[in-house]
């Protein structure tokens, strides 16, 4: 495992290392548009470093650390179910990097992907619902196969509506892989926050952005994650729901004012949760702390006390309306 460890942080620096090169050779950026803050083009071979390291770790994690990691595969056709639909994600968000695929083939490529990878491995079906404050569990029957899809379908594309400014989709990604390895005690899940450490910086010195290829990648990944620990009970239903909180109802929010407003919901504006923040004059290493602690702070202090995790999910409702309606304080003193 040490070895492991050792030669996967060597291959993740000095990736990082030569990164500029790599990122002249792909070609891939983000041009600028009234829409936008950055005043010049972004590369987003970031997406790139991060599904390169995440995914070489991972087959090498298969080959010599099997027994570490058998609660995300138990039979070698769940690898290569895994391999297979990550990398095809992935790919899907590099051409829409590169040749920007219209939303409606997107659905349609996403929808059929996940159908594909959830008949492949049943394991990833939810079929019973576990709540820590109700004692019965809700079982899905004949609804398990199309509530796994759409939840699948439904945070892949809430995470790449979430990457909107410098650090944000980083940030989270670490909350979400340090919470995820802390509810089943895994150092093998922890030790992919190296390269998410490594793209921060990046991120954060506006040399490269996630992209597509990231965000679609890092969702289909994170989803299967914790399909595949809930099957195990290592995490409820609801702390999910709490985990998973503020990308899904931004995606939900924003999905509804769109439609609301005669607009595409799937046609990007300036009406996202980053975008209210920023509008407040709010510099971005501000608003990158404000949403780190809201979908931080709830998970840490739910698991130090356990109260009722109904209580963390009204606060977490209660906040992101003050936000998006801008009744915080510093946003009045802001206006």
């Amino acid at each position: 495992m040490i070895i492991l460890i050792g030669a996967y942080l060597f291959f993740v620096f000095c990736f990082f290392k030569f990164f500029n090169k790599f990122s002249i050779i792909l070609d891939i950026y983000d041009v600028p548009d009234n829409r936008k803050l950055h005043e010049k083009k972004i590369s987003l071979a970031g997406g790139v470093y991060l599904f390169i390291c995440i995914y070489a770790y991972l087959i090498v994690a298969i080959i010599f650390d099997a027994n570490n990691i058998e609660y995300l595969f138990k039979i070698r056709t769940e690898y290569f179910n895994f391999l297979i639909f990550s990398f095809l994600f992935f790919i899907i968000g590099f051409i829409d990097d590169k040749k920007n695929i219209s939303s409606n083939i997107k659905i349609v490529l996403f929808f059929i992907l996940i159908l594909f990878a959830v008949s492949i491995d049943p394991r990833l079906n939810v079929e019973i619902l576990y709540f820590s404050f109700i004692e019965n569990k809700i079982l899905l029957q004949n609804f398990s196969v199309i509530f796994t899809i759409f939840s699948i379908f439904i945070f892949i594309n809430a995470l790449n509506m979430y990457d909107g400014s410098n650090g944000q989709l980083g940030l989270y990604s670490l909350i979400f892989i340090i919470y995820i390895s802390y509810k089943f005690n895994s150092l093998l899940t922890l030790n992919l926050i190296i390269p998410l450490i490594f793209f921060l910086y990046l991120n954060f010195k506006n040399f490269s952005f996630a992209g597509n290829s990231g965000s679609y990648f890092l969702g289909f990944f994170f989803s299967y994650m914790v399909l595949k620990i809930y099957e195990f009970d290592f995490i409820k239903s609801d702390e999910i729901v709490l985990l998973m909180f503020y990308p899904v109802v931004e995606l939900v929010r924003l999905f509804f004012f769109r439609i609301y407003n005669n607009k595409n919901p799937f046609l990007a504006d300036r009406s996202h949760i980053h975008h209210i923040l920023q509008n407040s004059k709010l510099s971005n290493n501000k608003i990158q702390i404000i949403l780190f602690l809201i979908n931080a702070l709830p998970l840490i202090v739910y698991e130090l006390t356990r109260i009722n995790i109904l209580f963390f999910l009204l606060i977490n409702i209660i906040v992101y309306y003050m936000i998006v309606s801008k009744k915080l304080f510093f946003q009045k003193n802001k206006q």
